[in-house]
Protein backbone atom coordinates (compact mmCIF):
# COMPACT_ATOMS: atom_id res chain seq x y z
CA UNK A 1 0.00 0.00 0.00
CA UNK A 2 1.34 3.06 -1.00
CA UNK A 3 0.41 6.48 1.38
CA UNK A 4 0.77 9.79 0.12
CA UNK A 5 1.62 12.89 2.38
CA UNK A 6 -1.02 15.42 2.51
CA UNK A 7 0.73 18.57 1.26
CA UNK A 8 -1.78 21.47 2.14
CA UNK A 9 -2.22 20.10 5.30
CA UNK A 10 1.31 18.38 5.87
CA UNK A 11 1.02 17.31 9.64
CA UNK A 12 3.51 14.77 11.19
CA UNK A 13 1.57 11.33 10.46
CA UNK A 14 -1.31 12.78 8.13
CA UNK A 15 -1.28 11.06 4.60
CA UNK A 16 -4.40 10.62 2.16
CA UNK A 17 -5.11 7.10 1.24
CA UNK A 18 -4.72 6.75 -2.73
CA UNK A 19 -8.65 7.16 -4.01
CA UNK A 20 -9.01 3.32 -4.79
CA UNK A 21 -7.62 2.18 -1.49
CA UNK A 22 -10.13 4.22 -0.15
CA UNK A 23 -13.27 2.96 -2.05
CA UNK A 24 -11.52 -0.50 -1.08
CA UNK A 25 -11.92 0.46 2.49
CA UNK A 26 -15.28 1.98 2.42
CA UNK A 27 -16.49 -1.37 0.83
CA UNK A 28 -15.35 -3.32 3.41
CA UNK A 29 -16.54 -1.18 5.66
CA UNK A 30 -20.13 -1.85 4.30
CA UNK A 31 -19.71 -5.23 3.81
CA UNK A 32 -18.75 -5.86 7.16
CA UNK A 33 -21.62 -3.50 8.91
CA UNK A 34 -24.15 -5.17 6.28
CA UNK A 35 -23.23 -8.60 7.97
CA UNK A 36 -23.47 -7.00 11.13
CA UNK A 37 -27.04 -6.19 10.26
CA UNK A 38 -27.77 -9.67 8.25
CA UNK A 39 -26.33 -11.31 12.00
CA UNK A 40 -28.47 -9.06 14.00
CA UNK A 41 -31.67 -9.63 11.65
CA UNK A 42 -31.07 -13.73 12.21
CA UNK A 43 -30.82 -13.51 15.65
CA UNK A 44 -34.27 -11.33 15.71
CA UNK A 45 -36.19 -13.88 13.94
CA UNK A 46 -34.59 -17.12 15.67
CA UNK A 47 -35.67 -15.41 18.98
CA UNK A 48 -39.31 -14.48 17.87
CA UNK A 49 -39.29 -18.17 16.37
CA UNK A 50 -38.46 -19.99 19.48
CA UNK A 51 -41.61 -17.30 21.24
CA UNK A 52 -44.15 -20.48 22.54
CA UNK A 53 -47.03 -20.00 20.70
CA UNK A 54 -50.30 -20.28 22.23
CA UNK A 55 -53.26 -21.41 20.20
CA UNK A 56 -56.16 -19.82 20.40
CA UNK A 57 -58.22 -22.25 21.32
CA UNK A 58 -56.52 -22.98 24.22
CA UNK A 59 -57.17 -19.31 24.88
CA UNK A 60 -60.71 -19.77 24.48
CA UNK A 61 -60.80 -22.60 26.39
CA UNK A 62 -58.84 -20.85 29.60
CA UNK A 63 -61.55 -17.67 29.01
CA UNK A 64 -64.06 -20.09 28.91
CA UNK A 65 -62.42 -22.09 32.20
CA UNK A 66 -62.10 -18.55 34.11
CA UNK A 67 -65.48 -17.97 33.74
CA UNK A 68 -67.17 -21.03 34.70
CA UNK A 69 -65.14 -20.67 38.02
CA UNK A 70 -66.29 -17.60 38.60
CA UNK A 71 -62.94 -15.63 38.24
CA UNK A 72 -63.72 -12.99 35.87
Amino acid sequence: MKYQPNAPNAKVGMYNLNKDIDMKAKVVAMARRMEELEIKKIREVQAISETPVIHAQLVYALLIGVQSTGML
